[in-house]
C-alpha cells in the first residue's frame, strides 16, 4: 500500500456515511455531596515568605503561597516571625523548635562586647607559627628522602653476594667403571 492508498482509506473512514453506534450515557446515582470544611493557618517567616499549613503541628503539610499560587516548600528549617522554627521534610512538618523568650534575648544583648580584633590577631599569629614549623618539617623530610634515595642507589650498584670459587673435578667414565669393579670384587 502506498501513501495515496493509505490517505484514501483514512478519508473514506472519516467521510463515510455509516453511523457509529450511539453509546448510551451511563447514569450515575445522584447522592448528596458531603461538605468538608478545610481550615488552614497562614504563617509568615522572618524572611517574608508566607506558608500555609493545615495546623502548626508535626505531620502537617506545608506549602508556600506565592504570586503564582501555592508552591511546594523545599526541605529545610523555616524561622517564623514569632521566633519558632518549623523543620520541613518533603512538604511535611517533622519538628517544631520553640524560639527564645525575650528574657533570653535580652541577656545576650547585655553582655559586654569582646575584643575580636585582639583574639583574631592572636589566632593569626598562632596559625602563622604552626605553618612555619610545618614548612621546616617538610623541608627536613625532603632532605631525608633525597639521602635515602642516594643510599638506595649505592646499594643497588653493589654486588649482592661475593662470588664463590668452587673446584669441580670431572672423572672420566673409565675411571668410574674401574672404581665400581674394584668395589664389587
Amino acid at each position: 500500500m502506498n501513501k495515496k492508498e493509505a490517505l484514501d482509506k483514512i478519508r473514506a473512514i472519516f467521510s463515510s456515511e455509516e453511523k457509529l453506534e450511539e453509546v448510551a450515557p451511563v447514569e450515575t446515582p445522584v447522592t448528596e455531596e458531603e461538605v468538608i470544611e478545610v481550615t488552614f493557618v497562614e504563617v509568615k517567616t522572618e524572611d517574608g515568605k508566607i506558608l500555609r499549613v493545615d495546623d502548626i503541628a508535626v505531620t502537617s503539610t506545608v506549602v508556600e503561597i506565592t504570586q503564582d499560587g501555592e508552591m511546594p516548600v523545599q526541605d529545610g528549617t523555616y524561622v517564623l516571625e514569632d521566633g519558632n522554627s518549623l523543620v520541613v521534610v518533603e512538604g511535611i512538618i517533622t519538628e517544631i523548635i520553640e524560639g527564645e523568650s525575650e528574657e533570653e534575648v535580652s541577656e545576650v544583648e547585655t553582655e559586654e562586647p569582646v575584643e575580636a580584633s585582639q583574639d583574631f590577631s592572636d589566632i593569626v599569629n598562632e596559625f602563622t607559627s604552626v605553618i612555619t614549623e610545618l614548612r621546616n618539617e617538610i623541608k627536613e623530610i625532603k632532605e631525608d628522602n633525597k639521602n635515602l634515595a642516594n643510599k638506595v642507589e649505592e646499594f643497588s650498584k653493589m654486588p649482592s653476594v661475593e662470588s664463590i670459587k668452587t673446584k669441580v673435578d670431572f672423572y672420566s667414565t673409565e675411571n668410574k667403571t674401574s672404581i665400581l669393579r674394584n668395589m664389587l670384587k
